[in-house]
């Protein structure tokens, strides 16, 4: 004769159960996935063991990166592991010409300061942006004019700087480094992709990257 389930042993049913209906997406979901279209070469790996692989290079940006993976069957989740991510500093401040500012930024061999923007602001409240076509960016000043605070971009790769405040009516040329450290490395933080039936949808950089399976998936 079959004995009722107890109130803890209905829930403990109920809890596998669900385990089970949860983990079984995600099982299925594994495998190796390409995002390449016109211009974009990309590829997801989700392991079985809940790790994942991600790269993706389109024009100027080339972004990759690693950690876990989680889904529910609807979307995947992707967690990276802990980046260290680039850094901009103020090296020193110094007096040069007073009819105009001088900025430069040091970069490492191998980095063009064409991938990189400035972006100013005047002590009457005006501001200045241009792309840093060479290492120095001279901006001519008006009579009793200076510059109060800098912030750089990098545009390639959604980068941008804290804003760095002058010294206050005293600095006409600032120098500032660059480190890229984990450059290229993205924090994914509970990123989604859409299950689309076997395709997985990520919308990145204003664009839709479908990632097809290679080998696996559902």
């Amino acid at each position: 004769m079959l004995r009722p389930l107890s109130l803890f042993g209905a829930l403990a049913l109920t809890i596998q159960l669900a385990s089970a209906a949860y983990a079984a997406p995600a099982r299925c979901l594994a495998g190796q996935y390409n995002g390449g279209a016109t211009e974009v070469a990309a590829e997801l790996i989700l392991a079985s063991d809940g790790r994942f692989r991600y790269g993706l290079s389109y024009g100027a940006i080339d972004e990759r990166a690693q950690g876990r993976w989680e889904s529910d069957g609807t979307q995947v989740l992707l967690d990276s592991d802990p980046v260290n991510p680039p850094r901009f500093a103020l090296v020193g401040e110094s007096a040069a010409g007073a009819d105009e500012f001088r900025l430069k930024l040091d970069l490492p061999d191998g980095l063009s300061p064409q991938f990189f923007n400035a972006l100013i602001v005047l002590s009457d409240g005006s501001t200045l942006g241009s792309p840093l076509g060479y290492q120095t960016w001279v901006v001519p000043l008006k009579p009793g004019q200076t510059v109060v605070s800098v912030k750089f971009q990098l545009p390639a790769l959604d980068l941008e700087s804290e804003r760095f405040a002058l010294t206050a009516g005293s600095a006409s040329e600032a120098r500032f480094s660059f480190a890229p450290n984990d450059l290229g490395q993205i924090a994914f933080a509970h990123e989604p992709l859409t299950v689309d039936g076997r395709e997985l949808l990520l919308i990145r950089h204003d664009r839709e990257v479908r990632f097809r399976p290679e080998r696996g998936g559902c």
